[in-house]
């Protein structure tokens, strides 16, 4: 068992920085509807003095990186600082903003959502996202 650095240890609820706030033009305005909540900040951890790597201050993680901006997006991961704002009770929460816009699709009306369907003769198979239309076509065709 390999001891974790004191830095790595700190309060994370005392030190906090606002990421800002991305969009996307892939989707209708309204889709970007979104909360970015403060993370903890990973600009005050120091490298471990015994191996030099940046340590995640999450203590159920054992990651470690060479590189302060790998630890910093890390921890996105564990905090999800995107969340889902287009209704007060969706707990849907998203380290990337891609996935936040994808997951805002469910939100929408059936008739003005995005249907991708299979263009080859016979097949009746559609889909709401075009990664699985391409996948369906890759195996099925």
């Amino acid at each position: 068992m390999r001891m974790q650095p004191h830095s790595a240890h700190q309060n994370l609820s005392s030190t906090s920085v606002d990421v800002g706030q991305g969009s996307s033009t892939a989707i209708a305005p309204i889709l970007v509807r979104y909360e970015q909540e403060q993370f903890p900040s990973v600009n005050q951890i120091l490298p471990y003095e015994k191996d030099g790597r940046f340590y995640c201050p999450f203590s159920e993680c054992n990651e470690s990186f060479e590189i302060r901006s790998l630890l910093q997006k890390h921890v996105k991961k564990h905090v999800k600082p995107l969340k889902c704002a287009y209704y007060a009770d969706c707990k849907f929460r998203s380290a990337e903003q891609r996935e936040l816009d994808r997951h805002m699709q469910v939100h929408l009306p059936e008739e003005e959502k995005t249907v991708y369907k299979c263009k080859h003769k016979g097949c009746t198979k559609a889909y709401s996202r075009s990664d699985k239309l391409a996948k369906h076509e890759r195996d099925k065709h």
